[in-house]
């Protein structure tokens, strides 16, 4: 099993993270598992569209 994720900051240094709906009390860098075949930068960039919409 293998995943990416995309650390991302602003000006301030400060790295954004996200509250998955899936679990409680934790959060994370947006990102997640790679699906067969996946580059790790292509999973990155689907992840933070599918979680961020952006």
């Amino acid at each position: 099993m293998a995943g990416a994720g995309a650390i991302t900051h602003d000006a301030a240094d400060r790295i954004l993270v996200v509250k998955p709906s899936y679990r409680n009390g934790t959060w994370k860098i947006p990102g997640g598992g790679l699906g067969g075949g996946e580059d790790p930068l292509h999973t990155a960039r689907h992840e933070v569209k599918d979680e961020l919409g952006i």
